[in-house]
């Protein structure tokens, strides 16, 4: 499985706050819109929770619930589970679901 070469933003919830996800987005060449938790102290995540207080990074960030809703519903119709033993058939099986929730749709 390869990882996207250039990702424009990457969202997510404060979860994934970690030094890691961000350079990997900063790596793509995005913007991180990651919400911080309040205990960062120092270097990057502390620049990024001081960044995610402008109103700008605000309505960005809110665009996060369209992605959630997406993934909800789609789990909802066609069921949250694959199982296999190997990712390859794995892989095939997320595609089939992915395929037939669009046909749903």
């Amino acid at each position: 499985m390869r990882y996207a070469d250039k990702i424009e933003e990457g969202y997510a919830d404060n979860g994934y706050d970690s030094i890691r996800n961000i350079r990997f987005v900063l790596s793509r060449g995005g913007k991180p819109y990651i919400a911080i938790r309040n205990k960062a102290r120092r270097g990057l995540r502390r620049r990024m929770l001081e960044k995610s207080k402008s109103p700008e990074w605000k309505k960005k960030y809110s665009h996060r619930h369209v992605v959630e809703s997406v993934f909800h519903s789609l789990k909802r119709v066609v069921g949250d589970y694959i199982f296999s033993h190997s990712l390859y058939i794995a892989s095939k099986l997320l595609l089939f679901k992915v395929l037939a929730y669009h046909l749903y749709i």
